[in-house]
């Protein structure tokens, strides 16, 4: 059986704990209520000893005979006054039974040796769980039920604020610490049970005829008056057994003597006192707190620069302590409608009516807690708010909880600031209204606040808002508060959980007509505005792009025409004489006739402006949402002024039309970019964590076939490798995943998979290792017994593999002629035994390096003018720099881990090898390892994982480094400083290295990368360029589509080619025509320069027809 303890306290998350609430339909074992009928008086209730006896014989008969041992009465302090019907409040007690006692047979008796009205079960009651403040922004629900807005209809700036003193919120719970900084000045003071001496001494500091709190503290303090002798002079000294404040007067005859701030219904064992203070010495965060803590989100005082506001904003505490003493720990609410009855009487006998908070509940229907609510509702005319409960009743989260259930009780459902249900709370069709109760900011014992989960905060959200419209309606009643709170509630949120209304119960049955979160989420500014005021709200919004680069996305530069659709909403007043004036506080835009007028608009109309407002952001605009402030002005019923600002967020980005595109996972695949179903548009390709391959359109909408997306079975770690490899006219997709399978299709499907039985997470490299004009595939295992294999085109192993290397291998591989004999070797990293080496084509492998430590990162071959060197980073710290014999030529030691591999890109004619590094910087050396000038930078982001890509992004022949570190895209000019409008800053943590390319043809560069939530395109503005001189940059993940990780330096003597000259030696020959033809087998990349100097028909494809008019050209010369 779950202890007490585990029932009441939910989850400690981080900071803010989160008390959760037994709300089952629990009853007492060892006790039960019963009520005698109105023509027998109240009792008279004797005790000694030996016992109790009453003043009526036959019924202390029975009552003993039926094993009673104990009684006292229900709801102390009630007079033939409280009744519902024949329900007489001063008539119910509570039982005490023997815990021998069978409970239903001592019921059963009593109901049948004398004439009771009822006896029934008592149930178990459990605690649920801008200003100047300090924490205002850390409280969401203020700006949910929109009070801030609700506000405005003060003028608070000039000291016109809500007036509170007779705005009494009743906190009916384990008490509260009335000596804490935010509450103490909020506090309700009984100021007819202020005794005339301290009257006569002054205790009205400011002489307005009203005792305050704050002059009460302040009264004890200039008088010295330590009553309760600690030390301290605070408001416990108010109400302090001894304290000359407690006369033993009824001064307002309300049957509470010396209720001077409140009411302690339980005191240690169910006596009542005037001292409502928790459980001395109680944790200042545990249950105790619990009372505290609704106290402060009923009516913390707002704007006095201390720790928190409140909805109601001056309103006024009533503290009643529910609990009894004697629980150390974790207390039940004992006597809760024995404090609901006194709150509701305190605030009548105050000349008003009491707002009272029930956060708990638990148990079924009773006669007695009907009764006890329908007297507080009808006779006193207060409004009772009870919480709908955890979601903790063993039966489901579908059901009708008790007080929230009674008919004059408002149920108040919790729910997220946002709106959003959390699917923890009870829910009802009886549910009356949803209130915030997800992380509420609130006052706990002592002087501090905590953030507490709970509809226990949901409750005091709802009740402090009644509370403001009570003081913006001072004469309305409880029936009137209640309706309105409940007509105003915003309905928006089952547009955000559509699946309440209809709602499904505990058997999964639907509800009909059950709309179970209640009438909505509490809107205060509506409750109080609706009758004299219009509200408008910017329904949708929209842009046309007069002056741009042709997209349909606002950059820097742009000029655009701006046009909204603007509501008054519905059940508001009309609104008159609506003036408009449209403008922004961010230099950066500048707006053209931004003034108009519409005439009037009824409520539940809309105005869509038909001419566009003239807009242009300058050129050097930061890329960040400019806010666009629409001012309107306008007069409502009864000539009320309504002066408000709405604000629309117009982004300015780089980001490519369409982008980011969201995905359902991590992508740690670098994209690749190129037209794989021959449309004559780029699609880009990416593999993600949940194991499948997308591919996107330029605008980011997603291909969706019979094949795409294609479930892998497990994560892809990988990025994609694209040939066309048995040539049949159509690229090949080739993907490794963890399911162990590569998997090889094209547009059309899967034309195989291959199943290796090793965890596969490197990219695959495809390569041409035989005679056969087909190309093959590498990859390797992830896997102690790892091994290297490849496979042919039709999937079958080529000769001799795979290679058993007994390796893990992390990322990919690189492939070059290493021992030139013609065909392709692969040179492999491995995290085991931390070498390099290389894997020839015949199958025999040879160790070129081995370091000290593991290697992640994968290794990348260079040719520079004849001199082939591999480079490879490892967890020792250092990149290596390799030659094909083992030699280590250089290595550049960093300060940490190494897991970026090296990408090549030539500056001012000479070669360079970039990489990131775990400590942070990025390192750009040439082929002896000295450093570019300018080189390393320092990025400062933490861990750089993935490697780097370049292009020539503004056409002045120098490129420029991009590189995704931690949720930002850098990208950097060759000699270190950084490219304008960089980094732009992601909405997810980087995962892969970028791809840059030209995905529209506009002229300018895209750069592609993913994240752990998105792919991100951004829009580079500049005309920029993918190659120099012919030579293709290393533009993405291994510097080429078929994942190489191989480049070759430029012959930069090629600086006046001749079409046709494929080998740029000044000849046109036989050399450049076998060119041409491996060219058009192998299915190469091919640069700009290379479709220029191979395309001689000019008909934008390099086929046999080029080699015919070639060889036509060459005999003709």
């Amino acid at each position: 059986m779950l202890s007490l303890k585990n029932k009441i306290m939910r989850l400690l998350f981080g900071a803010s704990l989160v008390l959760g609430v037994l709300f089952a339909s629990e009853t007492s074992r060892n006790t039960f209520l019963f009520c005698l009928k109105k023509t027998d008086n109240p009792l008279k209730i004797l005790k000694n000893e030996a016992g109790f006896k009453v003043d009526n014989q036959k019924l202390n008969d029975a009552l003993h005979s039926s094993g009673v041992i104990d009684l006292e009465s229900w709801i102390p302090g009630a007079s033939d006054k409280d009744r519902d019907g024949d329900i007489f409040l001063n008539r119910i007690y509570r039982a005490y039974l023997d815990s021998n006692q069978e409970l239903e047979s001592s019921m059963s008796f009593l109901k049948s040796t004398y004439d009771i009205l009822y006896a029934e079960y008592e149930n178990i009651h459990k605690p649920h769980y801008q200003p100047n403040d300090p924490n205002y922004s850390d409280q969401c629900s203020i700006e949910s039920v929109k009070a801030n807005s609700a506000w405005d209809f003060w003028d608070i700036a000039n000291n016109y604020i809500p007036d509170g003193e007779n705005v009494l919120l009743a906190s009916v719970d384990t008490g509260v610490d009335y000596t804490h900084p935010d509450l103490k000045s909020s506090l309700w003071i009984n100021q007819q049970e202020i005794p005339d001496w301290a009257l006569e001494a002054g205790i009205d500091l400011n002489g307005d005829q009203y005792v305050s709190s704050s002059e009460v503290e302040q009264f004890i303090i200039n008088e010295g008056m330590d009553n309760n002798a600690d030390g301290i002079l605070n408001l416990r000294d108010f109400v302090c057994e001894g304290s000359g404040f407690r006369d033993f007067i009824d001064g307002d005859n309300n049957g509470y003597t010396d209720d001077l701030l409140g009411w302690d219904a339980s005191g240690y064992l169910g006596a009542d006192d005037p001292d409502p203070y928790p459980r001395e010495n109680a944790s200042a965060s545990g249950t105790w707190a619990h009372g505290t803590h609704v106290a402060g989100i009923l009516a913390a005082t707002t704007d006095n620069g201390l720790g928190m506001s409140s909805i109601a904003y001056n309103a006024k505490i009533i503290s009643v302590k529910s609990s009894r003493d004697y629980q150390e720990t974790e207390p039940s609410v004992n006597d809760g409608y024995a404090g609901i009855t006194y709150a509701a009487k305190a605030g009548y006998y105050a000349g008003t009516f009491a707002i009272i908070n029930n956060s708990w509940g638990g148990g079924g229907y009773s006669f007695s807690e009907n009764a006890v609510i329908n007297n507080a509702h009808q006779q006193y005319g207060a409004v009772v708010l009870s919480s709908a409960g955890n979601g903790d009743d063993p039966s489901g989260r579908y059901q009708k909880e008790y007080p929230a259930g009674y008919d004059n009780v408002l149920s108040v459902l919790a729910i997220g600031c946002s709106g959003n249900f959390g699917n923890w709370a009870t829910y009802h069709e009886s549910v009356d209204l949803a209130a915030p109760g997800e992380s509420i900011l609130s006052s706990i014992i002592g002087q501090g606040y905590d953030s507490w989960d709970g509809s226990s905060m949901a409750c005091p959200n709802a009740a402090s808002a009644i509370g403001l419209l009570k003081a913006y309606y001072p004469n309305w009643d409880n029936e009137q508060l209640i309706a309105r709170i409940k007509d105003s509630a915003d309905e928006y949120i089952y547009d955000l959980n559509p699946d309440y209304i209809n709602c499904l119960d505990n058997e999964g049955e639907e509800v009909e007509d059950g709309y179970c979160l209640g009438d909505g989420m509490v809107d205060v500014y509506k409750a109080i505005g609706m009758d004299f005021s219009p509200n408008f709200k910017i329904n949708s919004f929209s842009t046309i792009i007069t002056e741009g680069d042709g997209d349909s996305v606002i950059n820097p530069g742009d000029s655009f025409d701006f046009f909204f659709t603007l509501d008054n909403e519905i059940n508001w007043s009309t609104a008159y004489n609506i003036q408009i004036n449209i403008d922004s506080d961010d230099s950066s835009i500048s707006i053209s006739n931004p003034n108009f007028t519409i005439p009037f608009l009824e409520s539940g109309q809309s105005f869509t402006s038909d001419q566009g407002i003239q807009m242009s952001i300058s050129e050097d605009a930061s890329l960040n949402d400019i806010i666009i402030r629409v001012n309107i002005l306008a007069t409502g019923n009864n000539n009320y002024s309504y002066n408000k600002s709405l604000y629309i967020n117009i982004p300015v980005t780089l980001y490519q039309s369409g982008f980011p595109s969201i995905t359902t996972s991590q992508v740690l695949s670098s994209p690749t970019i190129i037209d794989i179903n021959n449309d004559g548009h780029e699609e880009i390709i990416f593999g993600d964590f949940n194991g499948f391959v997308h591919i996107l359109n330029l605008n980011g909408t997603p291909i969706e076939s019979n094949i795409f997306p294609y479930d892998t079975g497990n994560q892809i770690w990988g990025s994609p490798a694209v040939a066309d490899i048995d040539l049949d006219g159509f690229l090949d997709i080739v993907v490794t995943s963890k399911s162990k399978h590569l998997y090889v299709f094209d547009i059309n499907g899967l034309k195989f998979s291959y199943d290796s039985n090793q965890y596969l997470i490197g990219t695959p490299v495809i390569l041409d290792m035989d005679s056969d004009p087909e190309l093959e595939i590498a990859f390797g295992g992830y896997s102690s017994s790892g091994d290297v294999f490849a496979l042919n085109h039709d999937g079958t192993d080529v000769l001799n593999f795979p290679v058993q290397i007994n390796e893990k291998m992390w990322k990919g591989f690189a492939s070059y002629d290493l021992n030139g004999n013609g065909f392709e070797d692969i040179v492999v990293t491995t995290d085991g035994d931390d070498m390099i080496l290389v894997v020839y084509d015949d199958g025999s492998s040879q160790v070129l390096h081995e370091a000290n430590d593991k290697f992640k990162s994968s290794p990348s071959i260079i040719n520079d003018n004849g001199q082939i060197l591999i480079f490879a980073g490892s967890y020792d710290d250092s990149m290596y720099a390799v030659s094909p014999n083992g030699e280590v030529v250089f290595n550049v030691v960093t300060q940490d881990h190494v897991n970026s591999s090296a990408s090549f890109v030539e500056v001012d004619g000479q070669a360079y090898a970039f990489f990131g590094s775990d400590d942070g910087m990025i390192y750009a050396v040439d082929m002896n390892g000295e450093p570019l000038s300018g080189w390393p930078v320092e990025i400062g982001e933490g861990d750089i994982d993935t490697s780097i890509s370049f292009a020539d992004l503004d056409s002045d022949d120098y490129p420029e480094i991009a590189v995704g570190i931690s949720n930002k895209l850098y990208v950097l000019n060759h000699d270190g400083t950084y490219y304008d409008r960089f980094p732009i800053v992601h909405n997810f943590a980087v995962s892969s290295s970028p791809s840059i390319y030209d995905i529209d043809g506009d002229g300018d560069v895209e750069i592609v990368q993913g994240t752990s939530g998105e792919v991100v395109a951004v829009d580079v503005m500049e005309q920029g360029a993918l190659s120099f001189f012919g030579k293709k940059y290393w533009n993405q993940d291994r510097g080429n589509n078929r994942k190489t990780g191989y480049y070759i330096t430029s012959d930069m003597n090629c600086l006046n080619p001749n079409k046709g000259d494929l080998n740029c030696d000044s000849f046109r020959d036989v050399l450049d025509i076998v060119i041409l033809a491996n060219r058009i087998v192998n299915s190469y990349e091919n640069s700009s320069f290379d479709l220029w100097v191979s395309d001689l028909n000019l008909d934008s494809q390099i086929n046999i027809s080029d080699i015919v008019m070639l060889v036509s050209e060459i005999i003709g010369d």
